[in-house]
């Protein structure tokens, strides 16, 4: 079961307020480089990645640009009320990359931009 709907499901079974608020997300996180090489080595993909300026990424990268401030998040109070844990990080990123082989897009996508970025590298 994944780890949003093992929450909402605690919240259902066990009650809460209705002013409740919880935070669901991960304990720890890798950063975006550390993610896409265990993508890399969960699927056996060889392809290098490579940097490219941020002025440069495409659209559908914009989340891989550098975030300038900080956030911080906690779901201590759902750990901690409720009795949820988060799934181990490796096996979930394992059953995602899984998941997306065995399930490839119908169509292929518009990669002009990242062409485009590669080339100015």
């Amino acid at each position: 079961m994944g780890d949003v709907a093992q929450a909402v499901r605690l919240v259902v079974e066990k009650g809460s307020s209705a002013a409740d608020v919880f935070n669901v997300c991960e304990q720890e996180s890798w950063p975006m480089r550390q993610w896409a090489e265990r993508i890399q080595q969960a699927s056996s993909c060889t392809a290098e990645l490579v940097q490219v300026s941020e002025e440069r990424l495409p659209s559908e990268m914009q989340l891989t640009a550098t975030f300038r401030g900080d956030l911080s998040f906690d779901a201590g109070k759902l750990r901690e009320s409720l009795g949820w844990s988060e799934t181990d990080r490796v096996e979930a990123l394992q059953r995602s990359v899984s998941w997306h082989l065995s399930h490839p897009p119908d169509e292929k996508g518009d990669f002009v931009e990242d062409e485009q970025a590669l080339q100015e590298t």
